[in-house]
């Protein structure tokens, strides 16, 4: 899993709730039951961070440095969609020759499809989708207990959920956007706000997209902001770099994909800002210090992928863990700072700012 090596990639969750004492024991009460036990439905369960196959959950195992780490997998057998056609047809062509008739009504071809299916299901291969999950209990500025977990899809995501609140009985809300507006301003009501005008023009009842706003906020404050956000003994700083995705509503297109050479100061990013689209994705640089995290970030979800963590100075596993786990909460944390930074002018002095962003889009234009 990514979680303990490599690049991360994934989704932050806040845990609500407060964990039981036997969180132990009600993992291994719904751990993986194991490939033998696969029949012709899908099988659900945790397993521990040792690795996919292990469902022998104890204390030593579902904590690594001393933080719950485990995984979710899910089991089920699949057919291939061009050899469930193939032998869909070869069942409707034998029907038909059987009762020398021309066609079938779509309600026989159903049932000669289920029936394929049951026969076919048995022996199809099976396909094994693993969630590695870990809990982050001290993220600076979160007074809940926080997640993170290997999810890039919300299908994913919401299997994990679901099979969480389960076990648990505490529920992992996903922090998207919307949720941490939410969770950071209590108050703050997302369809309550008009959507920014960056470039100033006539607004076209598009709904307020406060992820892609923020984002674009990042990117000009990165260009434009000398100075970076105070915390402790240093200030945080980013950096936008490409390939870049930029969305808008309306008519036209409503995407646009920048890739190659230096997309961030093309002019094909600068008509895309004038129309009014948003900056959605992006490759991300956040720094502190001299702490360098790079990444790929999705202004909508909040999902991270490919995240470059700080080298770890360890020699054995537990101190590389623990030392990655610190890491990725400092990363969490000074995102948290950027974004609050940015609620607390997008829900108070928005107008200047909204004015400066499209200063800046001309100045891009006028450079050209």
């Amino acid at each position: 899993m990514s979680i303990q090596s490599g690049a991360i990639s994934g989704r932050m969750f806040m845990v609500r709730g407060i964990l039981p004492d036997n969180i132990v024991d009600k993992l291994a009460d719904d751990a993986f039951p194991g490939l033998d036990n696969l029949g012709k439905s899908r099988v659900a369960g945790w397993v521990s961070n040792r690795h996919m196959l292990d469902s022998n959950i104890t204390k030593d195992s579902a904590y690594l440095a001393g933080y719950l780490c485990v995984s979710l997998v899910v089991a089920e057998r699949k057919i291939p969609e061009k050899l469930l056609a193939a032998e869909c047809q070869m069942e409707i062509l034998a029907e038909m020759a059987a009762r020398n008739v021309a066609y079938l009504k779509r309600a026989e071809r159903t049932e000669i499809r289920k029936a394929v299916i049951d026969r076919m299901l048995s022996t199809a291969p099976v396909a094994i989708k693993e969630t590695p999950l870990v809990v982050l209990p001290n993220v600076s500025g979160y007074v809940n207990s926080l997640a993170f977990a290997e999810v890039t899809s919300d299908a994913q995501s919401d299997a994990l959920c679901i099979q969480f609140k389960m076990t648990t009985g505490c529920d992992l809300i996903p922090l998207d956007a919307t949720a941490m507006t939410v969770l950071l301003k209590e108050k703050a009501v997302i369809g309550d706000l008009v959507p920014a005008n960056f470039n100033q023009q006539t607004p076209d009842g598009s709904s307020c997209d406060i992820g892609s706003e923020f984002f674009t906020w990042f990117w000009y404050w990165t260009e434009e902001t000398a100075v970076g956000i105070a915390y402790e003994d240093s200030v945080i700083a980013g950096m936008i770099e490409g390939p870049i995705k930029l969305v808008g509503e309306g008519e036209g297109a409503h995407c646009t994909l920048l890739t190659g050479g230096s997309p961030t100061a093309c002019q094909e990013a600068t008509d895309a800002l004038l129309s009014g689209k948003l900056l959605a994705q992006s490759k991300m640089h956040l720094l502190y210090g001299d702490i360098v995290y790079t990444c790929t970030f999705d202004a909508s979800s909040f999902t991270i992928t490919s995240l470059q963590l700080p080298k770890s100075e360890s020699i054995d596993t537990i101190g590389k863990f623990q030392e990655r786990m610190l890491a990725l909460s400092d990363f969490i944390c000074y995102l948290t700072k950027i974004y609050y930074t940015f609620l607390n002018i997008r829900l108070n002095d928005w107008a200047d700012t909204e004015l400066a962003v499209y200063n800046w889009i001309n100045l891009r234009m006028s450079s050209k």
